[in-house]
């Protein structure tokens, strides 16, 4: 069987990655709840979008990234997971082997519904209702949610009064 090289996947993380202009984080299933609702449902990779979509907020800060020794400072570091991340440009990518792709975004205390939501996700390409420009976008705005990259399945959390932070590493 034939392998994927570090340059290759490094050529992917580089594509995801030139598509950053149209990447939107999103919060989802505040309509129903898990069996369990201490114990997650399990991701299933056959999911194609959020029911219960409280709304997106477009992806802030992107860029490649690569795993480095936990205790590495600078400020172009990040943590996790619990591990050490280093953020690279495009232009040093294949020569640093930057085969991740760092994603974050800030959701204001005032964007959004409020409400409590179970999934968060990355969304490449979704489309609005006519006329609607804004950085965040309520669900009832929300025409396709587009292609769903990637999920997280999470206890209920309640996004009120506080602004949230979302991240993820996506490996390629």
């Amino acid at each position: 069987m034939a392998i994927i090289t570090t340059a290759g996947h490094v050529d992917n993380a580089l594509r995801f990655f030139n598509q950053s202009s149209n990447m939107w984080v999103g919060l989802g299933k505040s309509d129903s709840s898990w069996s369990n609702e201490n114990v997650p449902d399990p991701e299933d990779t056959s999911t194609i979008k959020f029911t219960g979509l409280l709304g997106m907020r477009k992806a802030t800060d992107i860029s490649l990234a690569l795993k480095v020794p936990t205790g590495t400072t600078g400020s172009d570091i990040v943590t996790y997971g619990g591990e050490t991340w280093q953020l690279v440009s495009s232009s040093d990518a294949q020569t640093k082997g930057a085969n991740y792709v760092y994603v974050s975004t800030t959701i204001g205390k005032d964007e959004l519904t409020s409400g409590t939501y179970r999934q968060v996700g990355l969304f490449l390409n979704p489309t609005f209702k006519s006329g609607v420009t804004a950085v965040a976008v309520t669900g009832d705005n929300v025409v396709s949610q587009g292609t769903l990259e990637m999920y997280e399945n999470r206890t209920p959390l309640n996004k009120t009064n506080a602004d949230v932070i979302e991240r993820f590493i996506l490996k390629f």
